[in-house]
């Protein structure tokens, strides 16, 4: 039923990722009038790490479970997907056209998984508590370094 109201192609769950990854968190974004509930930990355009969660349920402790967990998951995953790419042959010229696309993008998103660590430490060791008093505008602000702008 939700594929089927998104539209889209493919298999149900291929619809609802594709929408998940795309199109969910301008949605969103745009549902709350720029004063998102969930927000979106992510490493930049390439599109190497991207991680959303639920603003009422941020624990100072979050950034450093990403850190420790999720980006070198991520990291691995991308480089085990490169080695299996350089190790394929290809033959005719469009395949290795899309042969080279794919690799290329695979080392742009591991460069900037890198980058992004880096950037996410300290924040992760800072274990920043936000006070929902305070607002989203302000809360937003003390987390801007590794989330995606609104």
């Amino acid at each position: 039923f939700i594929a089927d109201a998104l539209g889209g192609q493919g298999t149900a769950r291929q619809v609802i990722r594709h929408y998940l990854l795309t199109g969910f968190y301008e949605d969103h974004v745009r549902t709350y009038r720029k004063r998102p509930i969930y927000w979106l930990v992510s490493s930049g355009k390439k599109n190497g790490f991207k991680a959303l969660f639920y603003l009422h349920r941020y624990q100072p402790q979050l950034l450093e479970k990403i850190l420790s967990e999720y980006v070198p998951a991520r990291y691995h995953r991308c480089l085990s997907r490169l080695e299996a790419l350089q190790g394929i042959t290809v033959s005719t010229a469009a395949e290795k056209l899309q042969h080279s696309k794919a690799i290329g993008k695979l080392t742009e998103q591991l460069a900037q998984i890198a980058s992004f660590e880096e950037v996410l430490r300290p924040l992760a060791e800072q274990r920043i508590q936000l006070d929902l008093d305070d607002g989203v505008k302000v809360s937003y602000a003390k987390l801007q370094k590794v989330l995606q702008d609104i």
